[in-house]
């Protein structure tokens, strides 16, 4: 090897370790809990009961009208979820939730809404913009 594409790779293996270990922080950082009585705290459950494949953990955190509508034994696509955006809409809450999969170069991210209602001072998922089996394709749940 010539001197002069030493540092070249010197370089370049500085660049691929900092890539590598920036990718593998992010991955092994830890989830922070949201508080469980707010409409944000109840889809992160929601969401981890699923990625838990623990289906009737996940129907505590949904309305009755939810599960007439759906099946919630399909589980969710992505591996990966954060909570963007809450707000407050008529007497509910519209939460937007982006996924991607833990495949950093499959570029797959997905914006999806869940609206929640007040049910006996709880928060309840009552509509999602994704079936779980609810329906025609697109639609969402309600």
């Amino acid at each position: 090897m010539t001197d002069t594409r030493r540092p070249l790779l010197i370089v370049s293996g500085v660049v691929a370790t900092f890539i590598l270990v920036t990718l593998i922080a992010t991955v092994l950082r830890p989830v922070e809990q949201l508080d469980s009585s707010t409409p944000e705290g109840v889809v992160q459950l929601f969401i981890q009961a699923m990625l838990d494949d623990n289906d009737v953990g996940a129907e505590a955190f949904v309305t009755s009208d939810f599960l007439d509508d759906c099946d919630l034994r399909h589980g969710l696509d992505s591996d990966r979820y954060s909570i963007d955006k809450s707000r407050e809409i008529h007497d509910g809450y519209l939460i937007e939730v982006t996924s991607s999969s833990s495949d950093y170069f499959s570029g797959d991210n997905n914006t999806e809404e869940f609206m929640l209602v007040e049910v006996d001072n709880k928060w309840l998922i009552d509509w999602i913009s994704w079936p779980f089996d609810c329906g025609e394709f697109g639609q969402g749940v309600r």
